[in-house]
């Protein structure tokens, strides 16, 4: 049974006006500090499996078209559902084909309703999974998650995969899978939000997760944090990180560094940020298709 979130709504709209105001001083107090924006192993091909991350953009972009042209790209026996409660849809395709290879893809955000759950700040502490995370990305895994646990095997290799509201929901069923004893889960998620605070970040560092994130991208910025009882409490990402650029170039960290971010840079420039930043078809898919060739050509 999904947990009813409490207080009223003059309550929750003044509480993310706090958030608001919060947040501009936060990036203010942020300016001040100069931190550099690339880090990591730049083009690290032996650890990063380029042709992998085509297989998993490729089925996250395909989840925005309809359930007929999904399967017609990919099979069909593959089982496609809309969730109208969060927006989602999902996608699973569990046939086996030599590796035992199970996909789980989660559609991303599709219109302002789902940008206003990126957006909604308000944490969750009575989570199976022990610690806070975000109220609209665990709403909308509450809703899918029946439906998913019906139709995967829990003894065969699990990739989940998603973008934006997708790729958050994404790494939250792939922790509860882990949790539940689903063997050979791991997750690769682009554009991805955060999805709890620096204790979650802490308890989920070894979950195999890999964030792509699109250089300009501001999406997986967000929510830069939430109220806690008697002060601000951040989130954060975890996992290993890829920091992709235009020209196919990447950046590769086994571990989020919560400090990679020039803010001054980046605020500085917030004019330069386009929506298409975010879109796999403008961003994401080029920039790989270009690592692809540049790791053939090697």
């Amino acid at each position: 049974m999904k947990t009813k979130r409490p207080g009223t709504r003059s309550s929750k709209i003044k509480k993310r006006h706090i958030l608001v105001a919060g947040g501009i001083l936060f990036l203010a107090v942020l300016t001040l500090i100069k931190i550099p924006w690339h880090h990591g192993k730049a083009d690290s091909f032996k650890d990063v499996d380029i042709e992998h991350l085509i297989a998993c953009v490729t089925r996250a972009n395909s989840c925005y078209y309809e359930p007929q042209t999904i399967r017609y790209e990919f099979g069909s026996h593959i089982d496609v559902a809309d969730f109208p409660e969060s927006g989602l849809r999902v996608f699973i395709d569990s046939k086996t084909d030599g590796t035992g290879l199970q996909w789980v893809v989660l559609r991303g955000t599709t219109n302002l309703s789902n940008a206003y759950a990126d957006l909604d700040f308000v944490e969750r502490e009575d989570h199976e999974l022990q610690i806070k995370v975000h109220q609209g990305f665990d709403d909308a895994l509450q809703e899918c998650m029946p439906w998913i646990i019906g139709r995967i095997h829990r003894g065969r290799p699990i990739c989940i995969t998603g973008h934006s509201l997708g790729g958050s929901v994404a790494v939250l069923l792939a922790a509860t899978l882990e949790k539940r004893g689903y063997k050979d889960v791991s997750a690769v998620t682009f554009g991805q939000p955060k999805v709890t605070d620096a204790h979650g970040a802490n308890a989920l560092n070894e979950l195999r997760v890999l964030r792509v994130v699109y250089e300009d991208d501001p999406v997986p910025l967000v929510p830069p944090f939430t109220v806690d009882g008697i002060g601000p409490s951040l989130y954060q990402h975890f996992g290993a990180e890829l920091l992709l650029k235009s020209d196919g170039h990447f950046y590769y960290m086994d571990a989020h560094d919560p400090e990679r971010l020039d803010v001054t840079d980046y605020w500085s420039n917030i004019t330069h940020i386009r929506p298409k930043t975010h879109l796999l078809g403008e961003s994401y898919i080029p920039s790989l298709k270009l690592a692809l060739e540049r790791s053939k050509a090697r």
